[in-house]
């Protein structure tokens, strides 16, 4: 994340990998970082904008269509990782840490699509927290 004064304003980009999201009260702001970013990187890959009132940003609702206020929820992005889970799973463990050894070897025994299902909502948990 960056923050900058633009005309005596918080301008504030945020960025993951190739994911941008760019906020600033004076929509002019805006279009000028999108062209310099579009003169620099058009060759690369040309940018995909939207300035819509809601917005999915790397898995997060953005809801700015309450004047004042934004509400941010990731609903959807919860949902979709629990159907996404298998459902043979079953155990229990007082702190989440407690196994973390077995866990570990036990990892290398989970194979082809289970495993990439297993690690892909390991990481989807790390970004709720």
């Amino acid at each position: 994340m960056a923050n900058n004064n633009i005309e005596g304003k918080q301008c504030t980009i945020l960025w993951h990998v190739d994911d941008l999201k760019i906020s600033h009260v004076d929509k002019d702001v805006v279009e000028g970082i999108l062209k310099k970013l579009n003169e620099k990187f058009r060759q690369e890959s040309p940018l995909t904008t939207s300035r819509r009132k809601v917005l999915d940003y790397l898995g997060v609702k953005i809801d700015y269509q309450q004047k004042g206020k934004v509400k941010c929820v990731m609903y959807e992005y919860i949902d979709k990782m629990l159907e996404e889970l298998p459902t043979d799973m079953s155990g229990l463990a007082t702190t989440p840490a407690s196994n973390i050894y077995s866990i570990q070897i036990q990892d290398v025994q989970i194979r082809g699509r289970k495993r990439a299902v297993v690690s892909s909502s390991c990481g989807k948990t790390v970004i709720l927290m």
